[in-house]
């Protein structure tokens, strides 16, 4: 049963209580200002509640844009961050064989991720699977100078991919080594067309934690979804854009490779609603 479907349970009762919609979307990690706000509306207006769901969620991702920015002169340099299991590993392989499908040929995966056993193994799999070539350092090595090392070489490159390591929001020494990354890719290539912060949709309101500590260690750009699900809580995605203004850029579906799609509102709320 999907978030609206329950909803619908709620409002549909012969007497609902606004404390148990403030209660439910609080839940599903909706946020206090859009559960405010609906309320709101919902008791001033005589709409229909899904009407005014539609509208508030309209104009939250309507003050950020979710287009991808792709490099006019190759390469585009994609980064990618994120928490420990929050699917970044994954999402890399997804989204080179989203653009591979979009007729990028000359992939580069920087397996910038020293510290997870088998990081780089993992990474090399769906970079064979992909035809993309990798480059990936030693087990414990210095992540800056892997990338430094995959920036170097001399192949011209439509599209560059660079892990790195999981981290945890509340250790320091680990989110200054993402901002010395981002210094030696700015360096080295002086672009980063997007930073990605990878989001598992099923942590909800923890999220916001990690939001907070990987912008203060690195410029994020866009967010990617992962594990979404309507019928668990994806509502966080809601108070994190109207709090930091950060897009989300792609959602991903499903366990297979081909699970990923850039974000469209409309699309969003589609698969609120069931559809």
């Amino acid at each position: 049963m999907t978030i609206l479907e329950r909803l619908k349970r709620i409002i549909n009762k012969p007497k609902y209580s606004i404390e148990e919609i403030e209660e439910f979307l609080i839940s599903k990690n909706f946020g206090v200002e859009f559960t405010e706000k609906f309320i709101e509306k919902l008791e001033t207006e005589q709409r229909n509640y899904i009407e005014i769901f539609k509208e508030i969620i309209n104009e939250t991702f309507s003050n950020v844009n979710p287009v991808v920015q792709i490099s006019e002169t190759p390469p585009t340099v994609f980064l990618f961050i994120g928490s420990n299991g929050s699917g970044k590993t994954t999402s890399i392989a997804k989204i080179a064989n989203y653009y591979k499908h979009k007729g990028f040929k000359n992939i580069l995966f920087i397996a910038g991720d020293t510290f997870r056993s088998g990081a780089s193994e993992q990474l090399t799999i769906w970079a064979d699977r992909l035809g993309a070539q990798i480059v990936k350092g030693q087990q414990n090595s210095d992540p800056a100078s892997v990338i430094f090392d995959g920036l170097s070489k001399p192949e011209d490159y439509e599209l560059i991919l660079i892990d790195t390591s999981g981290r945890v929001e509340t250790n320091d020494n680990l989110l200054k080594e993402l901002t010395k990354i981002e210094k030696v890719i700015k360096n080295k290539t002086g672009k980063i067309n997007e930073a990605f912060l990878v989001i598992d949709s099923l942590t909800g309101l923890n999220s916001f934690n990690q939001v907070k500590a990987f912008i203060n260690a690195v410029g994020i750009t866009g967010i990617i979804l992962t594990k979404f699900d309507a019928t668990t809580a994806p509502g966080v995605i809601v108070p994190i854009v109207q709090e930091y203004n950060i897009p989300v850029k792609f959602i991903g579906t499903g366990e297979d490779i081909k699970d990923i799609e850039e974000f469209k509102v409309e699309t969003y709320i589609g698969k609120l609603l069931g559809g």
